[in-house]
């Protein structure tokens, strides 16, 4: 399962890039078997420079049940670790510290 969560991280990535909207780095938060939210990097698009794909998808994932806490999920990124801003996010929201993330390597680590 993990691995098409994965896939579908990348996916949200490179459709970013191929639209020209910035770096390809897509990312997927999970509950269970489940994605609960899901964006991309939007920094160029919006003009914010906070817009990465992890607060994107974080805030996706809280709008959708309404909730600012996502105990039990997982992060799937298609990029490195979080940096300290969307790490910080990751906190705020509950998300443990496990997330899951594919390097340039292609290989899924474990991050934190």
């Amino acid at each position: 399962m993990a691995r098409a969560f994965m896939k579908r991280a990348v996916a949200l990535g490179e459709a970013t890039s191929v639209a020209g909207h910035g770096m390809a780095y897509g990312v997927v938060v999970v509950k269970g078997d489940k994605i609960i939210g899901e964006d991309a990097n939007r920094i160029y698009v919006d003009h914010d420079p906070a817009a990465h794909g992890e607060i994107q998808a974080t805030q996706d994932a809280c709008r959708r049940p309404g909730t600012n806490h996502l105990a039990g999920t997982v992060i799937y990124t298609s990029g490195g670790a979080p940096c300290p801003m969307c790490a910080t996010a990751c906190y705020w929201a509950t998300i443990p510290v496990d997330a899951v993330s594919r390097l340039k390597e292609r290989e899924s680590l474990r991050f934190f």
